[in-house]
């Protein structure tokens, strides 16, 4: 089985909205402080898509799927989400497909400045943000809660990478 990068459409979103991991829906819930409502995730995420990218299956089942909404010229926070398939049967690929688009979006100066926003205990997040091209950047204290913090994430284009 493969996996194959793609367009991504809005019934895409409404079904991975519904297929997510649990890992997945716990880390929606803890960031956004309530309960994990798979509709109103797809709305927001087909409101406002910015650049997106799905991850298709050898059946065109779409098993993973990320974007990046425009926070201000050139600066872009990430959104992903995928199955437990996607990790279990894809996650090289996922992995490959997720770093390649971040490094095109910097390459192709659509974007200086790329970032993500994680639990600060989410250490296998964490360790996958690197591999896909984001370095840590700083702890949000607070920034879910009174007793949790996130970290912020982020690649940058730098005279390096120009």
């Amino acid at each position: 089985m493969t996996l194959q990068l793609s367009e991504l459409t809005s019934a895409d979103i409404w079904k991975l909205a519904h297929r997510l991991s649990l890992r997945e829906k716990l880390a929606f819930e803890r960031l956004a402080g309530a309960a994990y409502d798979p509709a109103a995730l797809a709305v927001r995420l087909i409101q406002n898509p910015g650049i997106s990218f799905a991850g298709r299956d050898d059946m065109g089942e779409v098993q993973a799927a990320g974007g990046f909404q425009s926070l201000r010229p050139g600066v872009w926070r990430t959104w992903f989400m995928a199955t437990e398939d996607a990790w279990r049967h894809h996650g090289a690929a996922v992995t490959e497909i997720t770093a390649g688009v971040i490094a095109r979006m910097l390459a192709e100066d659509l974007a200086h400045r790329i970032e993500t926003v994680t639990l600060a205990d989410a250490k296998v997040a964490r360790r996958w943000y690197e591999r896909i091209g984001l370095s840590y950047e700083s702890t949000l204290r607070g920034y879910v809660n009174v007793d949790t913090d996130a970290v912020m994430y982020a690649a940058v284009k730098t005279q390096e990478r120009a």
